[in-house]
């Protein structure tokens, strides 16, 4: 399914490049769109780097997707 994350600036993804961070891996899928600053990036490069307040849209399991998202403000 498609679902958002949001990172913030404590989250382990922040800094990283997509292909480095592990969010693929973590929800088994694919980061379809980020929205950053009032703009939409659709279909980003591996290479971009997320940063905080970064809304980034998944598909991929749910579950995993919630569960990340859970423990993303349980930290906040």
């Amino acid at each position: 399914g498609l679902a958002s994350l949001q990172i913030t600036d404590k989250h382990p993804f922040t800094g990283k490049p997509i292909r480095e961070c592990g969010l693929r891996e973590a929800v088994q899928g694919l980061i379809v769109g980020i929205e950053r600053n009032d703009q939409r990036i659709l279909n980003p490069d591996s290479s971009l780097q997320l940063l905080p307040n970064d809304l980034v849209w998944i598909v991929g399991d749910l579950f995993l997707i919630k569960k990340l998202n859970d423990l993303s403000k349980s930290n906040s």
